[in-house]
């Protein structure tokens, strides 16, 4: 792999969806959670939740109805619900059982964690930036799902996925050690939160003008600046992600760490590498060369 030098070296770190409902350490949610009952399985908890919300079986299905919804419910919640004004107490319950419904599995959430390397080298990344000289300047974006319930635009995804990342909820906050870090440099000017309440991450965000004026005020262009990504999910959000990036908007230098990225589960994190290498022609590194080529 050869990285061209250039006088004034560029580089953009863009982190995708790094937050408690997709990659929260199982053991932190088992702290909140101590009877275990966490739902981490996207599969499994896909069909229960279509099982319930959609089939019928629930509230949302024709077949529905109040005493099977209070059977239910007493299922998950027992001798709460005793009258159909309780129903909204036990809904907003239903939503935070299954708050953990987009988790990535056990497996991917263990190998993105291993050996506290993620941390690490989030940390290093921050850092990075204020050691930085003129001639290597370094930008952090931080790419935040930030759904409103409320808005009836988002209902596609929410409806499929199941709520996840509601806006001001711990879910929808970054993972430790990011979101410290970001509290402690709130003002610095190379890290940038952007929200992102679509599949894709330049619809309805301002990422595609963030990425214009970081060229322009660095001098920089699509075919110098380097631009480095990880996170969730490999082969959905971070799949589309790279498209743009070296389709749709024609950057060049792009790279995808693919130790401190994760599918909802193994066999997914792989489709989407293999077709970011077989299709896109992407540039899929590991960690270690990830650190190599941006230096920190």
């Amino acid at each position: 792999m050869t990285i061209e030098k250039n006088e004034k070296v560029v580089n953009i770190i863009i982190t995708c969806s790094l937050q408690n409902d997709f990659i929260e350490k199982l053991d932190d949610i088992k702290i909140k959670y101590p009877d275990g009952d966490i739902k981490a399985n996207f599969g499994d908890c896909q069909d229960l939740w279509i099982d319930f919300f959609v089939k019928g079986q629930g509230i949302v299905g024709e077949g529905a109805s109040f005493n099977s919804f209070i059977q239910w419910c007493n299922e998950i919640i027992p001798s709460r619900i005793k009258e159909p004004r309780d129903v909204s107490y036990c809904y907003c319950k239903i939503m935070e059982k299954y708050k953990h419904r987009v988790h990535v599995e056990e497996d991917e959430c263990n190998r993105l964690w291993n050996e506290e390397d993620l941390e690490q080298s989030l940390r290093d990344l921050i850092s990075k930036a204020t050691t930085a000289n003129e001639n290597e300047k370094y930008y952090y974006i931080h790419l935040r799902d930030w759904h409103d319930q409320t808005d009836p635009s988002e209902r596609g995804e929410l409806d499929f996925f199941g709520f996840h990342c509601i806006k001001g909820t711990h879910g929808a906050e970054f993972v430790y050690p990011l979101n410290q870090l970001l509290k402690n440099r709130a003002t610095e000017e190379y890290n940038i939160v952007l929200n992102s309440n679509s599949l894709s991450s330049f619809s309805d965000s301002n990422l595609e003008d963030v990425l214009d004026n970081i060229l322009k005020n660095t001098g920089s262009s699509k075919t110098e600046v380097r631009i480095g990504t990880f996170g969730v999910i490999t082969d959905v959000k971070l799949l589309f992600l790279m498209f743009e990036l070296m389709v749709v908007h024609k950057y060049k230098n792009v790279f995808l760490c693919e130790d401190f990225s994760a599918g909802f589960n193994k066999a997914g994190h792989q489709t989407g590498l293999n077709y970011m290498r077989n299709v896109l022609n992407a540039q899929i590194v590991n960690k270690e060369q990830f650190r190599e080529i941006f230096k920190f």
